[in-house]
């Protein structure tokens, strides 16, 4: 490659290791190195999740975030030893900082036995996270998803009635337009997800936009 300036560009150079930041290789070539930690999990007799029928995972994957899933505690420590043991031999870091265990359960507080570590390092468990834009709770309820996604349409809500207040925009067709445009998007996100038992709440952004 070579780098271009003001004042002309380098010479030709190669790169023989890694990848530049930003380049648009960089999740196909992470994920072709990564293909093989879900074998290296079958081969460790990792034991799948049923996703209902014949479906059954041990992970889901996304660019660099992967959702080891297990369905007893014993189970997900051994596939957290498995994955530890497979980035070490790949010169790959986990970032335990970011890394987070979710117990999915009717209620009630947690047993003190429930405690999960990456190389003898306590891994933090949370009551919900996001994955993927959607929130996630313990309780399995997608309740704060729901909370999550009508702030964010409300904070959109109000972009909209600023941009029609500086743009002098008084028709109700218009305003319907760009709600559809710039709200629709941050409310509905993953709406087939969350929002079956919270249609009531989808109304409210509409009713903030028609009371302003």
């Amino acid at each position: 490659m070579k780098i271009r300036a003001s004042n002309g560009s380098t010479k030709f150079y190669d790169i023989t290791r890694g990848v530049l930041q930003g380049e648009i290789l960089s999740p196909l070539l992470f994920a072709l190195f990564i293909s093989d930690l879900d074998k290296v999990l079958q081969n460790n007799e990792c034991a799948p999740v049923s996703l209902g029928g014949s479906q059954s995972v041990n992970m889901l994957m996304f660019a660099d975030d992967i959702v080891t899933l297990a369905g007893s505690k014993q189970s997900l420590q051994h596939k957290i030893n498995c994955l530890s043991k497979y980035c070490e031999s790949n010169e790959l870091e986990i970032n335990l900082s970011k890394t987070k265990d979710i117990v999915f359960r009717k209620g009630g507080k947690l047993c003190k036995s429930h405690k999960w570590y990456l190389s003898d390092k306590s891994i933090e468990i949370v009551k919900n996270n996001t994955y993927l834009g959607i929130v996630f709770s313990s309780s399995g309820v997608f309740y704060d998803a729901m909370l999550d996604r009508s702030s964010k349409a409300k904070r959109a809500v109000g972009n909209v009635v600023q941009l029609g207040a500086r743009a002098s925009m008084y028709s109700w067709a218009g305003r319907c337009k760009i709600f559809d445009t710039i709200c629709k998007n941050s409310l509905l996100y993953g709406a087939p997800i969350w929002a079956v038992k919270y249609l009531d709440y989808l109304e409210l952004s509409q009713t903030a936009l028609a009371s302003s």
